[in-house]
């Protein structure tokens, strides 16, 4: 039960982060979540058989730019892996909403495959206003053996004629219940790595730190859970642009 859980974990945060990506002006998109945040982004989120989540972020506060997100989400493990996110994130210049449908199943002991639909809107209000909607799908590939997982996600950008596909590629260890590390690959724009470590202590409270790279940010965070609610805090620190919070909060079933 641990380990399915745990690889619906991993799932679940691959395609939060590989089908609601960020945007030129998002550097780290909310649909990450505070653990992930806290972990230089990459790609986890906490997840149980069934649950609902929601996560606030106020980007580079010290910048005064001004950015907001939000982003709610629905989870069970009923039907095999399915998922249905909304968020919307922005400020007075510009917004974006996206909606992501996401369905898994277990290919083999070893393999889970997933696909997935996002719906995404911008609007940029620069003078004039312009307005703009894609559907983009991806395909997730997850092995699982012992201590380690490997996630290879790809996906398009039909917003961009120049580079219209997406990778990830993810490397996560967990020597034990106490230890999480985890390092990842993305292609998008640009190349950027992030790699992220997590401590339990009691079995309820997470200490997190991180690292990314283009731009280079520094990432901390907490965490708490009991029973079925957890609770998530987090921090980005750009050189310049200042602190990014982040908070997360779920309840699993």
């Amino acid at each position: 039960m641990k380990a399915a859980a745990s690889k619906l974990s991993l799932l679940l945060a691959v395609l939060a982060a590989a089908v609601l990506p960020a945007t030129a002006q998002y550097t780290s998109p909310i649909a990450r979540g505070a653990r992930s945040g806290a972990m230089g982004g990459s790609l986890f989120y906490e997840a149980g058989k069934n649950g609902l989540a929601a996560d606030y972020r106020s980007g580079y506060l010290l910048a005064a730019m001004g950015e907001r997100g939000v982003r709610v989400q629905v989870v069970t493990g009923s039907i095999g892996t399915a998922m249905a996110a909304y968020s919307h994130c922005g400020n007075a210049v510009w917004h974006e909403q996206q909606v992501l449908l996401l369905y898994g199943m277990q290919a083999s002991s070893w393999l889970h495959a997933a696909v997935a639909a996002r719906w995404l809107h911008r609007g940029v209000d620069d003078a004039h206003y312009e307005s703009h909607q894609w559907l983009a799908p991806s395909l997730l590939l997850q092995a699982t053996l012992p201590g380690v997982t490997l996630t290879l996600v790809g996906g398009t950008r039909p917003w961009d004629a120049v580079r219209p596909w997406r990778w990830h590629m993810q490397a996560a260890y967990s020597p034990s219940r106490q230890w999480t590390a985890v390092a990842e690959w993305e292609g998008e724009e640009r190349s950027r790595l992030r790699a992220g470590v997590e401590y339990v202590y009691a079995d309820s409270w997470m200490l997190r730190a991180g690292v990314a790279t283009h731009p280079v940010v520094m990432t901390f965070g907490l965490g708490f859970c009991h029973g079925a609610l957890r609770i998530d805090l987090a921090a980005e620190v750009h050189s310049l642009l200042g602190i990014t919070p982040q908070t997360s909060i779920a309840l699993w079933f």
